[in-house]
């Protein structure tokens, strides 16, 4: 006797719905306090209609960084302004290309980012483009196409 399948669902930033449709697995996890599930999430709660979800996870595009400030602090800075740095496009020691670069954040606001920042390096200033790509490699390959175009 098998027991059933769990699917892991994405809600949105780092939320994702865990369907468990076979009850016996339910007990046994249940049973269990969840010790299976905690090994790849962190907090693990039951589904309420009151939830609310407080952040979401987006790609951006950063023009503008002066390739002598081309390192994670910078990148982590830039960020911070609207959330948290989860995950960076390139490596940035094999980086070919300062004109751009892709990060991947986690934020609170719920409108599109798309502005211009100072970043200031010492006494001096520098206009820094960044601009929302969105969340799925989808998103990420049609903005790229529509770019190209």
């Amino acid at each position: 006797m098998g027991l059933g399948e769990i699917c892991v669902k994405r809600i949105r930033g780092n939320y994702f719905l865990i369907e468990i449709s076979d009850e016996e697995l339910l007990d046994i996890l249940k049973q269990r306090k969840w010790s299976y599930l905690k090994e790849f999430f962190i907090h693990i709660k039951s589904w309420s209609e009151k939830i609310v979800f407080s952040n979401r996870v987006t790609w951006i595009k950063i023009f503008g960084v002066p390739m002598h400030c081309w390192n994670y602090e910078t990148f982590k800075r830039v960020a911070g302004k609207w959330g948290t740095l989860l995950s960076m496009e390139e490596n940035l020691s094999r980086i070919k290309n300062f004109e751009n670069i892709e990060m991947l954040i986690s934020i609170t606001q719920l409108k599109k980012v798309e502005e211009v920042v100072l970043l200031e390096v010492g006494d001096i200033k520098f206009s820094v483009s960044v601009r929302e790509k969105g969340w799925s490699k989808e998103s990420k390959n049609i903005s790229s196409n529509m770019e190209s175009r």
